[in-house]
C-alpha cells in the first residue's frame, strides 16, 4: 500500500516572511530549499536525508536549468533516492481515468494559464500553450 502525506495549510499568523520563489521567471533555489526544509520537518523527516522517492510538479516548458537546480538540491541536499517530474493537470487527467477523443485541459495558475489539447484521447504536448 502506498501512503501519501498531505501538508495542511498554516494560518497566516504562522507566516513570517512571504516571498515568491520566482523572480523574473527564474527559480530562487535558496527559498525553495527553505520551503522543502519546512515541508520535510512538518512531515516528520528528522533523519539525515529523505529516504523516499519525491514527486515534483512543474509547468509546461519549464527551463532545463530549473529542473537541474531542483534535482541537484534534492539529490545532494536531501539524499533522495529518486525524483520524478510531471505536470499537475496531466496527473489529474490520468488519475481520474478521463478518456475522451478531443477536448482541452485548461490549467489556470498564479502566474500563467496552460491550455493542453486532447487529441485522440492523448495530450498533444506539441500544441500546448502558455
Amino acid at each position: 500500500m502506498v501512503r501519501f502525506a498531505v501538508l495542511q495549510a498554516s494560518p497566516l499568523a504562522d507566516v513570517h516572511v512571504v516571498a515568491s520563489s520566482y523572480v523574473a521567471g527564474c527559480a530562487r533555489i535558496q527559498l525553495q530549499e527553505s520551503v522543502l526544509d519546512y515541508a520535510f520537518a512538518k512531515l516528520g523527516v528528522d533523519t539525515h536525508g529523505v529516504h523516499h522517492p519525491v514527486l515534483i510538479t512543474e509547468p509546461f516548458c519549464n527551463p532545463p536549468a530549473a529542473r537541474r537546480s531542483m534535482s541537484e538540491l534534492l539529490f545532494e541536499g536531501y539524499a533522495v533516492p529518486s525524483v520524478s517530474y510531471g505536470v499537475d493537470s496531466l496527473f489529474s487527467y490520468y488519475q481520474n481515468g478521463l478518456s475522451f477523443d478531443g477536448g482541452l485541459i485548461v490549467a489556470p495558475g498564479h502566474t500563467a494559464t496552460h491550455v493542453v489539447p486532447i487529441v485522440g484521447g492523448k495530450p498533444d504536448i506539441e500544441q500546448c500553450k502558455r
